[in-house]
């Protein structure tokens, strides 16, 4: 039976990091996406339920007693009665079908917009619903399962088999040694071991006098093969990700002190003020110049200048987007800079910098 204290710690810490994660997509979600974009909130949080469910797994394996061979069935006092092996398979199953089919289905489902604006006109925005959207997201995720399930079947088909080394100890007389014999035609079990004493084992290893290195081949399963393949993937990706994030740290902490506020006298907060309204009549320009770009009718032009005109409007399109999230930003840091002391204080912006040089030297040591 299930050790009661076991259970009642696995409900409360799922509860916590639900409660958790919660918080952090409140406090860290986009105001524009204050009450809509659930679908992905939802997914967001299950991812992050689901990674650091796995990490806690570990410790829960321990405390259920899966160390200890007798846990499964014929010695099991002290243990916690979970089934972990369980635990484990469902635990990664999740994790395949969330990382290759749920955040991918949502990811293009979200962005289903950005994509469908820059292939429609604007006479035609408008008739953009849920279910074009769905179609779209469907076709991106089929075509991601094809690439997936080509990849898990190739490197299963030709990984499928682990090998185990062992230490195999060949005695110089069979009758020099004890013997233990399991009953004809039965499979062997863990119980077996159970009348086997201490004076057998240490009589079979003092009867051996030649060792060798070998080893067992053993022929994996597909939910066996899956921690494997996750683990492979998720070191590539870690040392890419690590990789980045050991020079990108240290350069947005410095960035963030060079591009500090600063305090700012009634007149310089309305001079900025009156640039940054500027910006933004520039930015409303050039997007009626894009929209009245992409209304164009290019029926009449052949199939290489219709592709880079759509080239060109593409990239005038991510220039744009560049142009607005920096005008954004210059924003923020100037409703800052009118309170920024009685805000933050001196020390806010000099320790970022502080721990920039810092990180950075870890960085170039690591």
């Amino acid at each position: 039976m299930p050790n009661l204290f076991l259970l009642i710690v696995l409900g409360v810490t799922l509860l916590l990091l639900i409660v958790v994660g919660v918080y952090v997509i409140v406090h860290f979600g986009h105001p524009d996406d204050k009450n809509d974009a659930y679908l992905p909130k939802i997914v967001v949080l299950f991812g992050f339920v689901l990674a650091f469910g796995t990490v806690l797994l570990l410790p829960l394996d321990v405390a259920n007693g899966e160390g200890f061979v007798g846990c499964v069935g014929w010695d099991d006092i002290g243990c916690g009665g979970l089934d972990m092996a369980l635990f484990w398979e469902i635990v990664f199953w999740t994790i395949t079908v969330t990382l290759f089919f749920v955040i991918p289905f949502t990811s293009f489902y979200y962005e289903t917009d950005d994509f469908l604006l820059s292939s429609v006109t604007s006479d035609k925005i408008e008739k953009i619903g849920c279910g074009t959207k769905l179609k779209n997201a469907l076709c991106w995720e089929f075509m991601v399962a094809v690439v997936i399930g080509c990849i898990l079947f190739i490197s299963f088909t030709f990984s499928n088999q682990t090998k185990i080394p062992v230490t195999v100890m060949t005695g110089s007389s069979v009758n020099e040694a004890a013997t233990f014999t399991f009953p004809a035609g039965s499979p062997f079990a863990i119980d077996d071991f159970e009348d086997v004493q201490t004076s057998e084992i240490t009589d079979a290893a003092l009867a051996s006098v030649n060792e060798s290195e070998e080893n067992i081949e053993i022929e994996l399963t597909f939910t066996q093969f899956l921690p494997a393949i996750l683990v492979f993937l998720g070191y590539f990706f870690f040392s890419i990700f690590a990789g980045i994030g050991l020079v990108a740290i240290p350069m947005d902490l410095i960035r963030s002190y060079i591009d500090r506020p600063v305090h700012m006298d009634a007149v310089e907060y309305a001079n900025a003020q009156i640039k940054i309204r500027q910006r933004v009549n520039d930015l409303v320009a050039e997007g009626e110049e894009l929209a009245k770009t992409k209304d164009e009718d290019l029926s009449s032009l052949g199939f290489w200048e219709r592709r880079k005109k759509s080239n060109e409007t593409s990239a005038q399109l991510k220039q744009f987007k560049k142009n607005v999230y920096l005008l954004e930003e210059d924003y923020d840091v100037l409703k800052l800079a009118k309170n920024y002391h009685s805000r933050f204080g001196v020390l806010f912006y000099p320790l970022k910098l502080a721990l920039g040089v810092i990180s950075g030297l870890i960085s170039l040591l690591w």
